[in-house]
């Protein structure tokens, strides 16, 4: 009787024992490290599968603000908030008016443009319009049998080069068409834009 109630305690005793080391512990259970979100997949245009070279993001990261990711990518990468640069201090603007001799042609005021006026892009109407003007030309005495070619280099509004060539040849009629040309104004525009048209 007595080797049964010894055996009886030493195997309860084994209980308790193997109960209490299975619930005392050091601390509060670790969590699981958080795991990397899968990064989507990229394909190029023919297929192909490509690599995502982006920074894995975590869950913690997903439930980051916006303002600490950004800090985050920032530090990684070495960038930050983009600089403000005025543009005028850059890029400067164009001129209201350009130094050519009052008599240039068309290819000697092109020459003395400047490299930073641009390429006008008014319409061909818009540029033709005044000089197709008959009425213009009326202290000229333009003969029926005369063709008149004018050639001109437009800028912000005025004529900077022009070209007048007549067949008969006739350099006092000439002189008279270029006078007249030159006084024509058109749209104003900071560019270059080139015009011809035959009377």
């Amino acid at each position: 009787m007595h080797q049964h109630v010894i055996v009886f305690l030493v195997l309860a005793g084994s209980m308790v024992s193997g109960s209490c080391a299975m619930h005392s512990s050091d601390g509060p259970p670790s969590s699981n490290p958080p795991r990397p979100v899968a990064s989507p997949t990229l394909t190029s245009p023919n297929g192909d599968r490509l690599r995502d070279t982006s920074p894995s993001r975590t869950a913690a990261d997903q439930s980051a603000p916006d303002s600490e990711m950004h800090a985050r990518y920032s530090a990684a990468f070495g960038g930050g908030p983009r600089s403000t640069i005025d543009p005028s201090t850059t890029i400067p603007s164009p001129p209201a008016t350009i130094d050519v001799p009052a008599d240039a042609g068309v290819s000697a005021a092109i020459s003395a443009v400047p490299n930073q006026i641009p390429v006008g892009r008014l319409p061909r109407d818009t540029l033709e319009s005044p000089l197709k003007d008959a009425t213009r030309y009326e202290r000229c005495s333009i003969a029926r049998t005369t063709r008149v070619q004018i050639g001109v280099a437009i800028y912000n509004g005025q004529a900077i080069g022009v070209d007048v060539r007549s067949n008969p040849s006739n350099r006092s009629l000439n002189f008279c068409v270029e006078r007249i040309v030159r006084q024509t104004t058109w749209v104003k525009e900071l560019a270059i834009n080139k015009v011809n048209v035959t009377l």
